[in-house]
């Protein structure tokens, strides 16, 4: 018989402690739905209710005269079955972790799973006739059964083979967490063992809090399931939620949105500016779709829906894009957001994760052609798979610096003679073969790829300037291709400046091309860049003038020296049957005149073509009339013909 004197109830006071702080601090956070959040908060609430009966069980047994015979029994079985349907749920919160349950096991792994449980269950059932784990005397007084130390050794064989099922017998948990479990077995264990060894010490419950705590700090904190800028759920509890959601349900809805501007907004206004605004469009999703909501990537959100009608699909993705029509607020400021949103069906369209980000990535693929809101089951997946490889190449050719720069001469009406020349980049894989710049630089703008690239493009044509004395073959300079991102960085103007310094190039040597989609949609960063650089003496070109029917107002408000019509204006005022776009034409080139700047004709083909554009007074003409984009050593061959044919 147990004395009453030998009893130390301060583990298990600790143990309630303990587990009850873990588990306010648990269920007051945002939590995943998943098995595995389950069964830990159930294994949680078992364990205290252990520590409470046992705490009842140990006062019945010191105080039998104030505990009537049939509650000291009650307590008795109550404790053991609580702890033995604690430690099932320990194996069933293991096998969560691995992402399996226990109809998928083999009839091997399921017997070892289920024997160490159905012997003690046999034990407590047969308890009141055999009394091999307890029994009370004819005075009440409680006595341990000769067998008790059988539960426990159970009990040890069970979490010693779980802890092996988990670390050792499958290959599907990274090694942290394999240590952890060991870890939480040990702590489990080793207080056990101390209690049969010295009854007086209940320590075994104090061992269980003690692995629930370190479960928590390495497995359960649902930190770390949440992105820290956005308090969305993160990409890898996605991945738990939706191996959960094909397990459990056979029908879902997977809404995946793709912040297009994001990239931008971080270069141009900052980080800090771009997450204010994903943490108002979080916010925003959030409480619509309370705790279904992910952050998948940094300019893409998930919605994980279970929708039973097929026809309130179209409604949430068309309330979505009306939202996304409106303004987003960052601090004192606002602006406008666009999204691309698209329906996966899980799992008709997805069977795996990696799918579902194939998607994501089409989606960051396409163009302003596209609708806004797309299937799943009507997407293109060739198309991705193209825009993948070709991403692949920018990566290798950024790593090499293996672009090639190509030179299109450009004439001089005035002089006769080859006056510049347009800077353009070619790109040639080893495995894809040539690339076209009109397929890879619209990728590298979206991938935040275009910044290295045009560092690239900058040295190798400041290089070709300085090694091979272009102005004393008549060279006046060379027009650069100015992408709109890469003019809006803050830094902008002192690194291009810095840059040529570093080469040892004159500002007057170099002419700045930006297209009059960008110039018209220009922040007020890429105009005082723009600024900046003017009046450091580098000049600029606009470029593609006549494809976008932009605000002349606003184009007067940047610093241009030089108009270049694009090859559509051309074509149109001298191959078309009419004269309505000799009108056109000759009112753009007498308007560009009045403003004492300087007109470029693109995609000059012919004689005629040429003679033409000479007399309505066009200062420059390009084309292939003159030459196609040629590479360096060809191109210095080239001007030191053409010009030296013209000066004889």
């Amino acid at each position: 018989m147990l004395h009453i004197n030998t009893f130390n109830l301060a583990y298990n006071i600790c143990s309630i402690i303990l587990m009850t702080v873990v588990l306010i601090t648990y269920l007051s956070k945002k939590r995943l739905k998943s098995m595995q959040n389950r069964l830990y908060t159930t294994l949680l609430c078992m364990a205290l209710l252990v520590a409470a009966t046992d705490i009842s069980n140990v006062l019945g047994i010191m105080y039998p005269e104030d505990i009537p015979l049939w509650a000291g029994y009650l307590n008795n079985y109550m404790f053991y079955a609580l702890e033995l349907f604690t430690i099932l749920v320990f194996g069933l919160y293991v096998m969560a972790l691995t992402d399996r349950a226990f109809s998928q096991e083999r009839l091997l792994t399921k017997i070892c799973l289920t024997v160490p449980v159905i012997l003690p269950c046999i034990m407590l059932i047969t308890n009141p006739f055999t009394g091999m784990v307890f029994y009370y005397d004819q005075n009440g007084q409680y006595h341990a059964g000769d067998y008790r130390y059988v539960i426990y050794l159970m009990f040890f064989i069970y979490l010693v083979y779980i802890a092996a099922y988990g670390a050792f017998l499958k290959e599907l948990l990274p090694a942290k967490l394999k240590a952890v479990l060991c870890l939480a077995v040990v702590a489990v264990c080793i207080p056990g063992w101390f209690r049969l060894v010295f009854p007086a010490h209940i320590s075994d419950v104090f061992g269980l809090a003690i692995a629930i705590l370190i479960l928590y700090v390495n497995i359960q904190n649902p930190e770390e399931y949440l992105d820290m800028t956005t308090g969305l759920f993160n990409p890898h509890a996605f991945r738990k939620s939706f191996l959960f959601n094909r397990r459990h349900y056979h029908s879902n809805h997977l809404i995946v949105i793709f912040i297009e501007d994001i990239p931008v907004l971080k270069q141009v206004m900052g980080v800090e500016t771009a997450n204010q605004i994903l943490k108002e469009i979080a916010d925003y999703l959030d409480q619509r779709f309370s705790r279904n909501v992910f952050q998948l990537g940094s300019e893409l959100f998930g919605i994980m829906l279970r929708i039973e009608a097929e026809g309130q699909v179209p409604e949430v993705m068309r309330s979505l894009d009306e939202r996304f029509m409106k303004k987003w607020r960052y601090g004192s400021g606002e602006t406008d957001m666009t999204a691309r949103i698209i329906e996966i069906r899980l799992p008709e369209d997805a069977q795996d994760v990696e799918t579902v980000y194939s998607y994501s990535d089409y989606l960051g693929a396409l163009d302003a052609s596209h609708k806004w809101f797309l299937y799943a089951r009507a997407v293109d997946m060739q198309f991705l798979q193209r825009k993948t490889d070709v991403e692949g190449a920018l990566r290798r050719a950024i790593e090499k610096k293996s672009f090639e720069m190509y030179f299109q001469p450009i004439y001089c009406v005035s002089e006769d003679n080859i006056a510049t020349a347009e800077a353009l980049v070619r790109l040639e894989d080893p495995e894809m073969g040539m690339i076209s710049p009109a397929e890879f630089i619209p990728i590298a703008e979206k991938s935040g790829l275009i910044l290295p690239i045009s560092d690239i493009i900058f040295r190798k044509v400041f290089a070709f300037i300085r090694d091979n004395e272009l102005m004393s073959k008549g060279l006046q300079y060379i027009e650069i291709n100015l992408s709109m991102i890469q003019c809006m960085q803050e830094s902008f103007s002192d690194k291009l400046s810095g840059m040529m310094q570093e080469y040892g190039i004159s500002s007057n040597r170099i002419n700045l091309e930006v297209t009059e989609t960008a110039a018209v949609n220009s922040p007020r960063r890429l105009r005082e860049n723009m600024q900046e650089l003017y009046e450091r003496g580098i000049r600029f070109s606009l470029d593609d003038f006549g494809t976008g029917y932009s605000n002349i107002d606003s184009l007067m408000d940047l610093p241009l020296d030089m108009i270049k019509l694009d090859k559509s204006m051309i074509d149109m005022a001298t191959y078309a049957a009419d004269d309505k776009g000799k009108i056109v034409l000759g009112s753009a080139v007498a308007m560009v005149k009045r403003m004492n700047m300087k007109i470029v004709a693109e995609g000059v083909e012919t004689r005629e073509q040429k003679e033409y554009l000479e007399a309505m007074g066009v200062d420059y003409l390009q084309g292939y009339y003159f030459s196609k984009p040629i590479p360096e050593e060809e191109f210095v061959v080239f001007i030191e013909k053409f010009n030296v044919r013209k000066r004889g």
